[in-house]
């Protein structure tokens, strides 16, 4: 800041002539017009808030500024041959340079959340950007909005221009946007059999979670991998859990997953052989029911319940295949009993001579 006097009154570099002048604290140079009387000197003063740290005597000084506040008088005169000229003065106030800081409560922020305000201490009126592009930032308020921003890594800059003398000012924190996680997952053939081969699941979105099930179901909690064969058969739900991180909140996405148990069972037919003249034997069934009877042409046999009639059936030798059909991501399943029918002999009448 300069004190230019002439002979229209106190003017302060650049020229100008308010009688009130405003700096920044620090060092600041003040001069007025050489006179043209020879021999002068100049008698500078400083009412408060500075001292004069160089050109005492001169037509230029320089004051330190020191105390913010004012408005604080610098006059100046010139002395000639025992003459003084008047007095011209100018009311200086001070003020301190630009400081701020800036922070981002909630950093980091997932593009999920609502719009976050800065937190500026300080001197206002400054400037708000952002490095790289990608951010949303409003250059006045300073305030940031995740859900349009691009995740990534951001410096946001505070900038105050300089005014008044004082120096420019720059401060800057770092944001954080995260991508929110999103995932769904998957086991291809669902049902699956307690004699079917572990199963992986697919995955689809972002990794790095938590499996897991209800007791019962055997699943690995990393890999997600589900193992029918340890498993006991039922109906589960498999959730997969992305903890929460980075600002965002945690993640979980559900499949419902079958173990169905392998069917098994064994027929039996009481009293076998059968002769042609025995009654309707009804099979024994020991596990899983629900199936059909078969055997080839010639026995008599209900495919529902099993139960031979041999006395419609051919004598012969018969092999009844009991089949459950495939379910449940179970394959088909069947057993088998050999049955014999026996022709029944029949007594000609007794004849005598």
């Amino acid at each position: 800041m300069l004190l230019f006097v002439s002979s229209a009154g106190v003017m302060a570099q650049p020229y100008n002539q308010n009688p009130t002048q405003t700096v920044c604290v620090g060092p600041q140079p003040y001069f007025v017009d050489v006179s043209p009387v020879p021999g002068v000197t100049y008698e500078w003063s400083v009412s408060a808030g500075g001292t004069i740290t160089a050109g005492l005597g001169t037509p230029n000084i320089t004051i330190d500024w020191t105390v913010p506040g004012g408005p604080y008088t610098v006059s100046v005169y010139t002395v000639a041959a025992g003459c003084i000229g008047n007095t011209v003065t100018v009311d200086v106030t001070v003020t301190d340079d630009p400081s701020a800081t800036i922070n981002y409560a909630g950093n980091p922020f997932c593009i999920t959340a609502a719009p976050a305000a800065v937190t500026l201490t300080g001197s206002a009126g400054g400037t708000f950007t952002a490095a790289p592009p990608g951010l949303t930032i409003d250059p006045v308020t300073g305030t940031i909005t995740p859900a349009t921003s691009a995740p990534g890594a951001y410096v946001v800059s505070y900038d105050i221009a300089g005014t008044n003398f004082c120096s420019s000012f720059n401060t800057t924190t770092n944001v954080t946007i995260t991508d929110a996680p999103s995932a769904t997952i998957a086991y291809a053939g669902n049902p699956f059999c307690t004699t079917s081969a572990p199963v992986a699941v697919t995955l689809t979105g972002d990794a790095g979670g938590v499996f897991a099930a209800p007791a019962g179901l055997t699943i690995d909690p990393v890999t997600g991998t589900i193992t029918p064969a340890t498993s006991t058969a039922g109906l589960y739900t498999v959730t997969y859990t992305i903890a929460a991180a980075g600002g965002c909140a945690e993640f979980t996405t559900t499949f419902d997953v079958t173990i169905t148990d392998a069917p098994a069972a064994t027929i039996a037919y009481a009293g076998n052989p059968f002769c042609t003249t025995s009654a309707p034997v009804a099979v024994t069934l020991t596990g899983d029911a629900g199936g059909s009877f078969s055997a080839p042409a010639g026995l008599t046999i209900d495919p529902i319940t099993g139960t031979i009639t041999p006395a419609t059936s051919t004598a012969g030798l018969y092999t009844v295949t009991y089949t459950i059909a495939a379910a449940g991501g179970c394959a088909e399943f069947t057993t088998t009993f050999d049955v014999t029918i026996n022709q029944t002999p029949t007594t000609s009448p007794i004849w005598h001579n």
